[in-house]
């Protein structure tokens, strides 16, 4: 039998993991569009799913998280260029732009940040 401490940590490492996939997909979606290789409107369906999801995931252990992206090739520089492309992508598409706080912190996993 487990203990609840156990639990908690496993849930939040689960919430960490799932994050982490969905960043890496949302890499590859905008990837694919600025690559040329998916139409705006198929790139912002995907992304605004991934984003849902992201939303739908909820608070992740941002040094945990960051360093299981790092190891994935999404550093920190990659994670702001995705937030801007994501948001390049909504502008080109006539939808509102978000607005994501604090984008110079190191620390944004705990302020309300796009990737």
């Amino acid at each position: 039998m487990s203990s609840l401490f156990s639990d908690v940590g496993s849930a939040q490492s689960q919430r960490d993991e799932k994050y982490v996939a969905q960043m890496i997909a949302l890499d590859k979606i905008l990837t694919d569009w600025t690559d040329k290789r998916l139409s705006n409107q198929d790139a912002l369906f995907h992304a605004d799913k991934v984003m849902e999801n992201i939303v739908a995931i909820g608070t992740v252990d941002g040094d945990h998280a960051r360093s299981v992206l790092q190891s994935r090739g999404i550093d920190d520089q990659r994670r702001l260029n995705l937030q801007r492309d994501y948001q390049a992508l909504k502008q080109q598409m006539g939808q509102r732009v978000p607005q994501y706080g604090d984008t110079g912190s190191r620390n944004r996993f705990s302020r309300t940040a796009c990737c």
